[in-house]
């Protein structure tokens, strides 16, 4: 680990913490924004983490929440913004919104879905295709807990292991799929397990540590790029807010928020940088009003930019 990959997590972990504040802002007490939105809130260090492990040729495909996945892919705040607000400087020139905006193939953000699971399937292909094209690279999947009762990931999961397909299977396990208890709807009671019986190697991650999630998806790469076929990386985590920005996740009970809430991802790796003097109170200062800036520009121009012309549409069909 050098200083500066350090750096380029906390720097990410901050702008997607300062993105997603704002967006909830936006969508509740300005009301600027209507839809649903699924925010990160809470789950930074995952992403922020994962995109270190990340080359040139890599594909990632994602979920519904998406926006710290984009950022962390280094698609521009202003585009994400964009694409929150409808615009055409969007990711997808504001036909997709919130939902998908993990959709930027220059930069490796080949596809996002809001159908629970429909994605699984799809990394694998990819990855068989980067097999068959013998390109080196590997497919990575985000997904959350409730995924992993649908049959597309069971399906996915045993076809990568047949394949011996190239993926990278992320589950961020924030222990609510929805409005439910992960646990009290997980039969086996175990994520990596499931992953485990299908011959699936896999790792358990903290994932509120960006270091612990680093170490797993640096032990699953192994054997990933080495030709050996599919991992899994289950990091646990705990989303600070409700499934979406209307949700007071009441459902939740009170002594389990405010336990994950000491637990702030940002908080503890903040502490440890400056035990170990990467950070100080100067720099965390400077990087906070970087992330500031980046996110009031991507408000300011998603707010004059234009909607795509009607009469365009079509061409992105």
């Amino acid at each position: 680990m050098t200083r500066e990959m350090l750096l380029s997590i906390y720097r990410k972990m901050v702008l997607i913490r300062t993105f997603e504040e704002e967006a909830e802002q936006l969508y509740v007490e300005k009301g600027v924004l209507g839809g649903l939105s699924h925010l990160y809130l809470g789950q930074e260090a995952i992403a922020s983490a994962a995109s270190e492990v990340l080359r040139p040729g890599d594909e990632v495909l994602g979920t519904y929440r998406g926006h710290g996945h984009a950022l962390a892919l280094g698609i521009p705040p202003r585009e994400v913004m964009a694409e929150l607000y409808g615009k055409e400087g969007g990711v997808a020139r504001g036909l997709a919104g919130s939902m998908h905006v993990i959709m930027e193939p220059k930069r490796g953000a080949l596809y996002s879905t809001a159908i629970v699971g429909s994605h699984v399937p799809i990394a694998v292909g990819v990855a068989y295709a980067m097999k068959y094209r013998r390109s080196g690279a590997m497919a990575m999947v985000f997904f959350g807990d409730g995924t992993v009762n649908t049959g597309s990931f069971m399906e996915g999961l045993n076809m990568a292991w047949y394949l011996k397909a190239p993926v990278m299977f992320v589950c961020e396990n924030n222990q609510y799929a929805e409005f439910s208890s992960t646990y009290r709807m997980l039969g086996g009671g175990s994520i990596a397990g499931r992953s485990r019986a299908l011959g699936v190697p896999a790792e358990v991650a903290d994932g509120n540590d960006p270091l612990s999630v680093l170490r797993g998806l640096k032990l699953a790469e192994n054997s990933v790029r080495k030709g050996e076929g599919p991992a899994l990386l289950e990091a646990i985590t705990y989303r600070s807010k409700g499934h979406n920005p209307y949700d007071p996740a009441t459902y939740r009970p009170k002594e389990e928020v405010d336990k994950w809430a000491k637990r702030d991802p940002i908080a503890l790796f903040e502490s440890r940088l400056l035990s170990e003097d990467v950070l100080d109170t100067d720099l965390i200062r400077q990087v906070r009003d970087w992330a500031k800036e980046q996110v009031a520009d991507a408000e300011k121009y998603a707010e004059s930019d234009p909607v795509l012309p009607f009469e365009d549409i079509i061409d992105y069909v």
